[in-house]
């Protein structure tokens, strides 16, 4: 497959660089317009590129990061973007500055709700969606996961967005099949300190063994 023209590629980039249609359809004009010699060298395309989309500005790129962190969320996104236009940012601001401009633009959301916003990329299917998101509703609603210390938000997202995870369908075992809320979280947290990340699929009658049986042996010893 052929490649495309130097100028084809900058148009397309015009139109990814430039919120606005006005300033993109400038943009692309510059390029259409500038007289790129026939065999032309990198040269003649670095200052091809200098003249129509001159490096962007610290708000322009923090604009670009308001797309990337409010994705699937237009409105937010809109308010980000217009939260980085009003800031005083300039060329010549200290990086405290700009993630200063950043924390208050791109506030970061509690675990359960960077989880839900993860489902729709992790997942394609509707049903798998809602799935991911009544997860970390009902993972963070838990009490029984407030008194197990080895419970952190890693755990959340490798319960949630972890599809079928082994890891997880143990720990529900053990909500399930314990009916002493004690024994039931000694069950977790025996399963949570032994298997950090995930719990291998030989390996899963080995960890019921330990967990649900010689676990609360050793503890109460």
């Amino acid at each position: 497959m052929p490649r495309s023209s130097p100028k084809e590629r900058l148009k397309r980039l015009c139109k990814w660089r430039y919120i606005d249609d006005e300033q993109a359809a400038q943009c692309q004009q510059c390029v259409d317009e500038y007289p790129l010699p026939a065999n032309f060298e990198y040269e003649d395309v670095s200052n091809l590129r200098n003249k129509c989309l001159p490096r962007p500005s610290r708000k322009e790129l923090l604009r670009k990061t308001c797309d990337w962190y409010f994705r699937n969320q237009n409105i937010e996104k809109s308010a980000c973007e217009a939260c980085v236009e009003k800031s005083r940012l300039d060329e010549n601001a200290s990086y405290d500055d700009e993630a200063q401009v950043r924390s208050i633009c791109m506030p970061r959301k509690p675990p359960r709700e960077r989880v839900k916003d993860a489902c729709p990329r992790r997942f394609k299917d509707s049903e798998e969606i809602e799935k991911c998101r009544k997860c970390a509703d009902n993972f963070m609603n838990d009490p029984a996961n407030n008194e197990v210390q080895t419970v952190d938000v890693q755990q959340l997202y490798r319960r949630c967005l972890a599809g079928n995870n082994l890891k997880a369908r143990l720990l529900q075992e053990c909500q399930q099949k314990m009916p002493e809320p004690d024994v039931a979280n000694k069950c977790k947290a025996c399963i949570l300190r032994t298997y950090q990340w995930r719990v291998p699929k030989h390996m899963i009658r080995e960890a019921r063994k330990r967990c649900f049986i010689e676990g609360f042996q050793e503890n109460e010893s």
